[in-house]
């Protein structure tokens, strides 16, 4: 059964999208530093979430190492992820 399709949508990992202060915010990595950004997400499943808005095509999202990140942080990409997205790791200059 199909409930609903989308296409054209921006759709990054799940585990990108975490919870601050009752929004949906992502990470962005940015030459060396990380900005956060609140989103809109839709539609959803086990492995990816939809971006409705807040997001630009194209943007690398962090996936990992980012729960303690601020925005502005210094980080250092440690490993690329599938879909535009990346694994950091914090540091301080």
């Amino acid at each position: 059964v199909r409930i609903k399709e989308t296409r054209d949508v921006t759709r990054i990992p799940l585990e990108a999208v975490v919870e601050r202060q009752g929004q949906s915010v992502v990470f962005v990595y940015e030459s060396g530093r990380v900005r956060q950004r609140s989103v809109k997400v839709g539609l959803r499943n086990d492995t990816a979430v939809e971006v409705v808005s807040g997001l630009r095509t194209g943007e690398k999202v962090i996936i990992a190492g980012h729960t303690f990140l601020a925005d502005g942080d210094a980080v250092r990409p440690v490993e690329p992820g599938s879909g535009g997205s990346l694994q950091v790791e914090f540091f301080q200059q």
